[in-house]
């Protein structure tokens, strides 16, 4: 018998075409053994077109010797028989592929949307492959978004705020100091309390960095503020000494020789000498400009000088001492050391205490 597909000989046993693979049918028994279709091949004609002939079917004079081409021809008309397997099995793998290749990527769509969770994706060649694809892309918009640490770094150097010019702050209250540099940047402000006798309770007496310095964010300012005045006491000590041992005497116990910077002052400094005493040293000194200064430190422009003093008698009188004349009590400079000139019963020194 032959192949109805191709027109090739076919054993009687066999269930597939030798030369095109086509599956042998009942037709192919009948009508490939009909002696007209034996004689079509003995007449120039191929098989394919003899049976075309008998389904009153039209087959080109051109191939109608050509029992491949027929077949060919009859299957671009819609009219041919099956495909070979081998095409069979080519379109299944294709169709499989393709198929496997849409549901993964209706897979990674679901994943995405619903937060990374969505539904397994099967694990072929093809979903690998989208996947794979799918996390570079996604890692490459991540390295995109991340900020690259080394130009942020140069940028905040390069925008570091510019330092700015400590203001004066002294004689200020603390509240308005630390208004006033706020309005400059982010400084740590430190205090310190101290008293004084000259600023007012509250307000600042000393800045550190002082003003005109530069000032960086984040930077430390102290300000010392005032507690207000310090409480003055007196003490009268009935011994003789030189004025530097008095002095001495008084450091040694946290005080100084007294200072009178006021009326008020010298009222408490009097009130404390004892009236049988006439002679008594206070803090006051000729320094080497020739002037009297208080050891305290403080302004030496209160004084109950005597008429005529001081007048440095003899070039060595350096020493401030209280001297009683005819009931008063007034300022004399005297030296340092006055024991051969006055009876130590009649000897004293005021020591001062500032609390």
């Amino acid at each position: 018998m032959y192949c109805m597909h191709c027109g090739a000989a076919i054993g009687d046993d066999s269930a597939f075409c030798p030369e095109c693979g086509g599956q042998v049918s009942g037709q192919d028994a009948g009508k490939g053994a009909a002696a007209n279709g034996a004689g079509a091949f003995r007449q120039g004609v191929s098989a394919p077109a003899a049976e075309a002939a008998t389904r009153n079917i039209s087959v080109p004079a051109n191939i109608a010797s050509d029992p491949q081409a027929t077949a060919n021809y009859l299957s671009g008309q819609g009219l041919g028989g099956k495909p070979k397997q081998g095409a069979n099995r080519t379109l299944i793998v294709v169709g499989a592929v393709a198929l496997v290749a849409v549901l993964g990527t209706v897979g990674l769509f679901v994943a995405s949307r619903n937060g990374g969770q969505g539904p397994a994706v099967p694990e072929t060649g093809v979903s690998a492959m989208a996947v794979d694809s799918t996390s570079q892309d996604e890692g490459a918009a991540a390295s995109a978004l991340e900020p690259d640490s080394s130009s942020l770094d140069g940028g905040s150097s390069s925008l570091a705020a510019a330092p700015v010019v400590v203001p004066d702050l002294v004689g200020m209250s603390e509240a308005d100091a630390r208004a006033r540099l706020g309005t400059l940047g982010s400084f740590t402000v430190e205090v310190s309390s101290e008293k004084s006798e000259t600023v007012e309770a509250g307000a600042v007496i000393s800045q550190s960095p002082d003003a005109g310095s530069d000032l960086a964010e984040g930077d430390v300012v102290h300000l010392a503020v005032s507690a207000g005045k310090p409480e003055h006491t007196y003490e009268f000590v009935a011994q003789a000494m030189t004025w530097s041992d008095a002095q001495r005497y008084a450091e040694e116990r946290g005080g100084t020789l007294a200072c009178v910077t006021s009326a008020e002052e010298w009222d408490a400094v009097r009130n404390v000498i004892p009236g049988d005493r006439n002679v008594v040293f206070i803090g006051g000194r000729r320094d080497a400009s020739g002037n009297f200064q208080w050891v305290s430190g403080e302004d030496f422009s209160f004084n109950v000088w005597r008429s005529g003093e001081p007048n440095n008698d003899g070039g060595s009188e350096d020493c401030l001492c209280v001297l009683r004349s005819n009931g008063e009590l007034a300022w004399y400079d005297t030296p340092n050391d006055v024991g051969s000139v006055y009876k130590p019963d009649k000897m004293g020194f005021v020591v001062e205490y500032v609390h």
